[in-house]
Order: C-alpha cells, then sequence, then structure tokens
C-alpha cells in the first residue's frame, strides 16, 4: 500500500479547504447523488468535467490524486469486465461485436461499462477532494457530529456515530 494517497489529508491554501466542513459533507452527498443521476454522454462529460474542475480548485496536484485512484484499479477494472461480459442488447437487430463460442460482446456494455468507469472515477476524485484532501479528521469528525445531532433526540449515540464514520 506504499505510495497510496486514499484519505490522506493535503494541507494547501484552496477555496475548498476554506469551506465550512459541514457544508463539504452536505456537497458530497450532493455529487454522489449527482453522479447516479447521470443517464446519458453529455451528463458523464459534464460529471467528468466537474471532477477535473474541482482538482483544479483543490490546488491539489494530479499526481496525488491519481495515486488515489490506483488503490480503485483492481476494482474499477473487475467492474468493467463484468458489465462488457454482462449487457446484452435485446434490441432488433443489435449483433455482437465480438461473437465467439459463448462469449459476446455488444456495444451497449461497452458503452456501460464505460459509464460505470466514469461514475466510479468521479466519485472518487469528488468525494475524496470534498472530505480527506480538504479537511482534517477532526474537522470531518466534528462536522458530521454536528450534521447528526438532531438523531441525538431519539438516542442515537451520535459521537459515537461520527468518529466510526471518520475512521471508516
Amino acid at each position: 500500500m506504499k505510495g497510496f494517497a486514499f484519505g490522506q489529508y493535503y494541507p494547501a491554501e484552496s477555496v475548498l479547504h476554506r469551506m465550512d466542513p459541514r457544508a463539504k459533507v452536505i456537497c458530497a452527498v450532493a455529487y454522489i447523488v449527482a453522479s447516479f443521476l447521470c443517464k446519458n454522454t453529455f451528463s458523464f462529460i459534464l460529471l467528468l468535467f466537474s471532477a477535473f474542475a474541482l482538482i483544479l480548485i483543490s490546488r491539489i496536484p494530479m499526481k496525488v490524486v491519481l495515486r488515489s485512484i490506483k488503490a480503485l484499479i483492481f476494482i474499477m477494472a473487475f467492474t468493467a469486465v463484468l458489465n462488457i461480459f454482462w449487457i446484452v442488447d435485446t434490441s432488433e437487430g443489435a449483433t455482437p461485436l465480438v461473437d465467439f463460442w459463448v462469449i459476446r460482446i455488444y456495444a451497449k456494455g461497452l458503452y456501460h461499462a464505460a459509464f460505470i468507469l466514469v461514475r466510479i472515477l468521479a466519485m472518487v476524485i469528488g468525494t475524496g477532494l470534498f472530505l480527506t484532501y480538504t479537511t482534517t479528521p477532526i474537522a470531518l469528525t466534528d462536522a458530521l457530529e454536528s450534521l447528526l445531532r438532531p438523531l441525538a433526540k431519539i438516542k442515537v449515540p451520535v459521537h459515537a456515530f461520527a468518529m466510526m464514520m471518520t475512521i471508516a
């Protein structure tokens, strides 16, 4: 795991670093929701553009961000392969790009795999920049505790829960 930067605070002077940690948590959740709402090529291009815009705004070197992605290459590749082989185009007249023995690869499977990869990439970059790269662990714990404080009225151990979320 040497050389992986996933989840490490990176000190810098940027708008994202100065943002209120509670706002960053809300932005990260909104970014995840937005990434799942992407359904077409244009929306995925916007999602990728927003991820790279966040990198520029945060003033964190691209090399540092790419190291965090290195930890997920296997998961991303495995997900892409599953989508390539298991997404079947059932529309009339659809012909496979590859048809060998039991292996059939359709263009729809390739597109779906590409979209999944873009979604995972953007979510890792976006949430990492909103949360771990630009927020210290203490500030993140305090933000989570503050946002979850209303749950304390129904006897949820908010402090312990916020601490567990931050450690995880």
